[in-house]
């Protein structure tokens, strides 16, 4: 496998932590961030961008939990209501 180059930019508290463990492992620093990528990926569960958010699409934007598949029926509400609205009567000023 050929390995890719990558840059990292950190503070230099961090720079400092990590020459500082680097040293008390014997180890080079490369290879200390690497380990350490390398552990949090096996924890972390592979998940789709979809897995991740399901139980929050169609959800809070409306306040209804069911609104990406009642799409069509919200729309011909709202653009009912709206129409509605329109053709109420113009209110005229009162001349005395």
């Amino acid at each position: 496998m050929e390995a890719k180059v990558i840059s990292l930019r950190v503070s230099p508290a961090v720079a400092q932590a990590l020459e500082r463990a680097a040293r008390a492992r014997r180890t080079s620093k490369s290879r200390l961030i690497l380990e350490s990528i390398e552990g949090l990926l096996k924890r972390e569960p592979q998940q789709s961008s979809y897995e991740l958010g399901k139980d929050l699409f169609g959800r809070y934007a409306l306040g209804l939990g069911d609104a990406s598949t009642r799409t069509r029926k919200l729309f011909q509400e709202y653009a009912f209501a709206k129409h509605a609205r329109r053709q109420r009567p113009a209110r005229r000023a009162v001349r005395r």
